[in-house]
C-alpha cells in the first residue's frame, strides 16, 4: 500500500458518489491502478483515441452500509464517469472493526496505517478493538486455501465430464462455484481478507489489486469473450428461473479450459506466497 499520487478528478467524483450513499463514512483508498483502451468516435469516424480507465480499491467504514451497495455505489460512479472508473468497495459497519478473525484485524489495522485517507466520520473515527498485539496467523489462512481448493476440484471434476449441450449452464453454475472459492481463497492469502459480499464480477475485480490472472485468463478484449465472461458471472441462482439449459458447447468448453488453466496457476501462486509469508511471518508486513 505505497503512497500513490492519485487523479483529483476521478478520486474526488468517486468520493461524491460514496458520500451521496453513506454519508456520514470513512473513505481510505489502499490501491490504485490504470491503464489504456482503445475506443472508437462516432465524431471521429473511424480514427481511434486512448481512453485511461481508472480503478481504485476502496474501504469504506459507514453506519449507514446496506446489502449490495458495493455494486450499487461502483454502477452509480461508472455511470458519472462514463465509465472510465472502476472502483472494488469494501464497506463495512464500525462494528465490523471488533471482528474476532484475527487477520481481518490485521487487514484493516494495515489499510489505516498504509492507506490513503479521503474522508473520516470525526464524529466516529474508526479504530481497531484489539486485545494484544496484531499478527498473520498463516495457519488459518493455509487451511482456508486448501479448503477452497478441495471445493474447487470438486466441483471442476465433476463438470469437465459433461459435454451434453442440453445441460450447459447447469455445468457453468458449478464452474462458478468453483472459481468463486477460488477466487475466495486468493484474495484471502494475498489480502488476508474476507469478502462480505461474493458477486463473482466483484471478486475477480478485487482480485486485481494483487494479480492480473483474472484479466489474462477471463479477457474481455472481445465480444466473444465479453459474452462468455457474462455466462461464467451468472449466479447459480438463476437456473431457479431459466427455461432452458441449452448453450453453444464452444462456449462451455471454451469455459472450462480457461477455469481450469485460472485453478492452475491460482494454486501456484497462492502456495508461493503462502510460502512466503511462513519465511517472513515475524514482520507485520
Amino acid at each position: 500500500m505505497e503512497t500513490t499520487i492519485l487523479p483529483l478528478e476521478e478520486i474526488q467524483l468517486t468520493l461524491d458518489s460514496i458520500n451521496k450513499r453513506l454519508n456520514p463514512c470513512t473513505v481510505f483508498v489502499f490501491g490504485y491502478r490504470n491503464n489504456s483502451s482503445i475506443t472508437s468516435n462516432i465524431l471521429q469516424s473511424q480514427l481511434e483515441r486512448n481512453t485511461a480507465i481508472h480503478h481504485f480499491d476502496i474501504l469504506i467504514i459507514s453506519d449507514k452500509a446496506y446489502p449490495g451497495g458495493s455494486t450499487d455505489i461502483a454502477n452509480l460512479i461508472a455511470e458519472r464517469s462514463g465509465k472510465i472508473i472502476s472502483v472494488s468497495l469494501l464497506i463495512h459497519k464500525p462494528t465490523d472493526l471488533a471482528s474476532n478473525q484475527l487477520n481481518q484485524q490485521l487487514f484493516f489495522d494495515k489499510v489505516f496505517r498504509k492507506g490513503q485517507r479521503l474522508y473520516i466520520d470525526k464524529s466516529a473515527p474508526p479504530f481497531i478493538k484489539s486485545n494484544g498485539i496484531l499478527y498473520r496467523d498463516i495457519n488459518i489462512d493455509r487451511d482456508y486455501w486448501l479448503k477452497c481448493s478441495a471445493v474447487a476440484d470438486f466441483y471442476l471434476q465433476s463438470v469437465s465430464i459433461t459435454q451434453n449441450p442440453e445441460i450447459v449452464l447447469c455445468s457453468i453454475a458449478n464452474l462458478h462455484i468453483a472459481i468463486e472459492q477460488i477466487v475466495l481463497g486468493l484474495i484471502r492469502v494475498f489480502m488476508g481478507y474476507m469478502p462480505n459480499e461474493y458477486s463473482l464480477k466483484y471478486l475477480l475485480l478485487l482480485c486485481g489489486h494483487f494479480t492480473t490472472l483474472p484479466s489474462e485468463i477471463f479477457s474481455q478484449q472481445s465480444e466473444l469473450a465479453t459474452k462468455r465472461y457474462k455466462m461464467l458471472c451468472a449466479p447459480p441462482s438463476m437456473l431457479r428461473h431459466w427455461y432452458r439449459l441449452n448453450a453453444e458447447l464452444e462456449d462451455y468448453l471454451w469455459i472450462l479450459n480457461a477455469c481450469q488453466n485460472f485453478y492452475k496457476q491460482a494454486n501456484t501462486i497462492a502456495l508461493q506466497e503462502l510460502e512466503r509469508i511462513d519465511n517472513t511471518k515475524t514482520i507485520i508486513p
